[in-house]
């Protein structure tokens, strides 16, 4: 499918894209960083804003300087950023996992991060959806999922936020009301439409991860249909921190793609830190994340399914950190 009609916009600093941004509010707007999800959703007509603001030429985005990343570094750039490869590995496996080459080529880590909620109801052509109805978040007033019009349940659909969330980083937000900080646990919302609590005038300029990752281990694990392709079905981020005894420390563990947000499982720490890993530990998170997991049948794979895997890849993922 062809794009739809719109204006492009392309400023060159931050302050001039907040301020075009404010010119054409009442018309209605996106902003575009790497469009690789955006105008996809654009050629299938969801949502589309008649005003487009490229934040590709804003060069104070793009560089990775202690560990403080720019919103407009690609994918592929942080693969590869060696120091990245050697302190903060769940974030380097995570964004290697996007889509293809070309894709992490194109898409930028403030893109992923907000990226769009996915449903099997929203993400199809205007055809397939004008002959079921469509849904809550595009042309329809009422959800698929679970038939009321309160709440949307698209699925949350990053790979890096749940990684991000897993090590406390932070996102910096410029916006028409001046800067400001947030943390990235905080940011997302119980909402597919809504998804987080950025202004409309805000752009993501920067993320900043503690430079205590790098004491941490820290790793992700997905399942897609299509491994070249896919957005995630179920993924699993962890970050660790364990002592010279095997003992933890701290554990976060955070699930993407089963619910509207990064899932973080904040009782886990509590339930097991100063005690030694192993094997029969290892076992026991596991299956108390897969218990706790309630995917919504919203996706191409089927709920007990997906259920199952969040133990399956976080049985995978910790064994594979404490081994290393």
């Amino acid at each position: 499918m062809i794009l739809p009609p719109f204006e492009l916009h392309n400023p060159n600093s931050i302050k001039e894209a907040i301020e075009i941004s404010q010119k054409v509010k009442n018309e209605g707007f996106d902003y575009v960083s790497g469009g690789t999800d955006l105008l996809q959703n654009y050629k299938n007509r969801l949502n589309v804003k008649p005003h487009l603001i490229s934040l590709k030429n804003i060069k104070e985005t793009r560089s990775i300087q202690n560990f403080n990343i720019g919103a407009m570094v690609t994918l592929d750039e942080i693969s590869k950023n060696k120091t990245l490869q050697k302190d903060f590995t769940g974030l380097v496996e995570a964004c290697s996992q996007v889509g293809s080459i070309l894709v992490r080529k194109t898409a930028t880590i403030g893109g992923n991060v907000l990226i769009d909620n996915r449903c099997y109801f929203y993400n199809q052509t205007p055809f397939w959806r004008t002959s079921l109805g469509a849904c809550l978040k595009a042309e329809s007033d009422t959800c698929r999922v679970i038939p009321q019009k309160e709440y949307c349940v698209a699925t949350f659909s990053s790979d890096s936020a749940p990684m991000l969330v897993a090590v406390d980083a932070k996102y910096e937000l410029e916006g028409k009301n001046g800067k400001r900080i947030v943390e990235s646990s905080d940011f997302y919302t119980h909402d597919g439409i809504k998804r987080n609590f950025k202004d409309e005038s805000e752009i993501i300029t920067k993320i900043k991860i503690p430079k205590t990752t790098a004491n941490l281990k820290t790793g992700y694990e997905k399942i897609r249909v299509r491994d070249t392709f896919d957005y995630p079905l179920v993924s699993v981020a962890a970050a660790l921190k364990i002592d010279k005894d095997k003992k933890i420390e701290n554990i976060n563990i955070v699930l993407g793609a089963i619910g509207t947000y990064p899932i973080k499982n904040e009782d886990t720490t509590d339930l097991f830190k100063g005690e030694k890993i192993s094997n029969s530990m290892i076992k026991e998170i596991s299956e108390k994340i897969q218990k706790k997991a309630q995917p919504y049948n919203n996706l191409t794979m089927p709920v007990s399914y997906r259920k199952k895997m969040v133990g399956v890849l976080c049985k995978r993922l910790l064994t594979r950190l404490t081994d290393s």
